[in-house]
């Protein structure tokens, strides 16, 4: 007597799905300050948007979904926005509403864009400006070019910033840490000497 043995089928080992590669992850590159380059002054609690020029430099589109939330420094008041689904190699404006801080001083804002899964993609952006008593309110009117953050991504004249590129460099920004701290409103100019009274006889 023989007893009869079954021989089962090897088990399958699950595959893992493949990581995604590099070029498969959206990339966001700065270009170039469209408004309030670092450094610049503004008055106590003024009203200011901040441009920036970007590209998607990565070979898919943004994910819906995807906004600019910050990720440290000085909030200024801002608050997440969405950002749009650009595709590879498509540049297009990125602004910000902000309001200046109260007290005089330097403040600085880190801002990046953020997937809908929660991981950040791209270039880290900031916000660096001075608050100073007396600023004259041409700073906040640089940064109104466009009406509004939602109306100037993707709708921005860059002959406007060719300036600002030519001076920085494309994609290769000034560290806040750069920004010289001798910088400050031009001084007004010396009040000529009263001339001498003339001689008695």
């Amino acid at each position: 007597y023989q007893e009869a043995t079954q021989t089962l089928p090897p088990r399958r080992q699950p595959v893992a799905a493949a990581a995604p590669g590099k070029k498969d992850k959206p990339m966001a590159r700065f270009v170039a300050d469209v408004t309030i380059p670092d450094g610049t002054e503004v008055a106590p609690g003024a009203s200011f948007t901040k441009t920036w020029k970007m590209r998607n430099d990565g070979a898919v589109a943004f994910p819906a979904g995807a906004r600019l939330v910050n990720v440290g420094g000085d909030l200024m008041e801002g608050a997440p926005r969405p950002v749009g689904a650009h595709g590879p190699g498509e540049e297009f404006a990125l602004g910000l509403e902000l309001q200046a801080p109260l007290r005089p001083g330097r403040y600085i804002g880190y801002w990046r864009l953020q997937a809908p899964e929660g991981h950040h993609f791209g270039h880290r952006l900031w916000v660096d400006v001075r608050v100073a008593e007396g600023a004259s309110a041409a700073a906040a009117a640089a940064g109104e070019g466009a009406s509004s953050p939602a109306a100037a991504e993707g709708q921005w004249d860059w002959s406007l910033v060719s300036a600002s590129e030519s001076m920085m460099g494309e994609g290769q920004p000034q560290t806040p840490d750069t920004v010289s701290e001798a910088s400050g409103p031009t001084a007004a100019p010396a009040a000529p000497a009263p001339a001498p009274a003339p001689a008695l006889a």
